[in-house]
This record gives structure tokens, sequence and C-alpha cells, in this order.
């Protein structure tokens, strides 16, 4: 099975961000058209985004960069290149939100696709542990809120011996369901902690980052069964349960 990239693009000349959409197709990219902040902010909500390419020079109120530094203070970072000429303010707050790429604004379509490819293949290799199945699963599971994408950003932290716990903390706080989830599994009994616990970043420093990441993909990998098996007859559901009471056996 071919899996295809999908790469959000934003751009100030529409006919220019078509020939890119266009040219990505052809090499078994999904480019993802948007016009504006909000309708790359949406598209990042509905499906896994792969990239982002951005101009720096819109025509809104706001720059590349500044749509960036607001996507990723509330948003896990999917790979970026930023197309434009930075000032040197501009090129340090490029540097602080971990931008991958930078290019001129006047580079052709086919060194932008290039560029894309480069970025793709250094990200899929960093993520090599998740299979196609299991993003095609993810992707399809619009109810994990807000981004598709967080359980498979979990999953990578695994294999990261520098983990970020910064990082993970924010990316948890994403989602209310999984945060509430984690701040109850370090409250319970089982745990037995004398003080309760209120903050994410309590809760994951006393459980420790390995077990913080189980609880959330736990979370989220039962609430997307919930949703998957609903419409079974109760016979399926109880041989499901079996099979994944098993499953997790073996792998523990």
């Amino acid at each position: 099975m071919v899996v295809k990239h999908r790469v959000a693009v934003l751009m100030h000349d529409v006919g220019r961000a078509v020939e890119l959409a266009e040219l990505l197709e052809k090499r078994s990219a999904i480019a993802v058209l948007t016009t504006s902040s909000d309708e790359l902010y949406q598209a990042l909500n509905r499906n896994p985004i792969d990239l982002i390419v951005i101009e720096q020079g819109l025509a809104g109120f706001l720059t590349g960069v500044e749509i960036l530094e607001r996507l990723f203070s509330d948003l896990l970072r999917p790979t970026t290149l930023l197309l434009g000429e930075l000032s040197k303010e501009e090129q340090r707050r490029v540097e602080a939100i971990g931008v991958q790429r930078v290019l001129a604004p006047e580079s052709s379509p086919e060194q932008i696709v290039s560029t894309i490819q480069q970025l793709l293949r250094s990200a899929a290799h960093e993520a090599d542990v998740i299979s196609p199945a299991a993003r095609h699963i993810v992707q399809r599971a619009d109810y994990i809120q807000p981004l598709p994408q967080l359980l498979v950003k979990l999953v990578t932290y695994l294999r990261d011996d520098n983990l970020d716990v910064t990082r993970l903390v924010r990316d948890i706080s994403t989602d209310p369901l999984i945060a509430a989830d984690l701040l109850r599994h370090a409250n319970s009994s089982a745990v037995a902690r004398r003080q309760p616990t209120t903050k994410i970043s309590d809760a994951v420093n006393y459980l420790g980052a390995r077990k913080a990441i189980g609880v959330a993909i736990s979370t989220g990998m039962l609430r997307a069964r919930g949703a998957l098996l609903g419409d079974l007859p109760p016979s399926l559901h109880q041989w499901h349960s079996s099979r994944a009471v098993l499953t997790a056996c073996t792998a523990a």
C-alpha cells in the first residue's frame, strides 16, 4: 500500500499554490490548499498533516512566521517549510519555534517539491515505528481531538531517548479528555499519592514520562475503539474485548 503524505499549503499567489499542488499530486502526495490561517488551522484539525508549506508574505494581517507562532503555541508541530526573506529578528523567531527549512520566495515549484520530499523522508525516518495501517486508522478517527496526530506523536516519544517532558506535557494538554484521564489515574488509589494532583506536569513527573504516555495512548485507543465498534452486535464486542486483553498481556 502506497502511503500518501498530506501537505498543507498556504501561499499568497493562488495560481502558484495550485501549480505546486498539481506537482505534489504527481509525486504521490495529497496537497491541502488553504487561503487563510483559519483554513490552515481547520485542515490541521481535520486530518493528520505531514508537512506545512507557508509563505512569509501573505495577503492578510499576519505574516507566515506570526501564523506559525500561533499555531505552534496551541498545536502539535508538523514539519514546516517557510518561503520568504527573513530579517534577523524573524530568523531568531523561526529558530525558536523549530521551522525545519526556509527557502527563498522565488524558489520554483520543482525546488519546493524537492525540498518537501527531503523533509518528508527525514520525518519518516524519525517516525518509522508507526506503520501505514496505524496512520490510516488515526487519520479516520476524527473524534480524537484536537488533532488526529496526537496519538501518533505520543508513540514517537517512546523511542526518543532525549524526551522533552515540557513538550510532552503541552501535547497531552491539547486533549481535555486524555488530560483528565491522566489526572484521574495519577490520583487513583492504585497510585496512592498523599496529595491530590491537579497539574498535568505534576502527573507526568510523578508517574514518569513512559507511564504517562501509556495512559494517554490507552485513553485515546479506548475512545477510538468505542466509536469503531459502536454498531457491532454484543457478541463481537465480547470477542474484541477478550482479544484486546490477550494482546495487552502479550505486549506487557
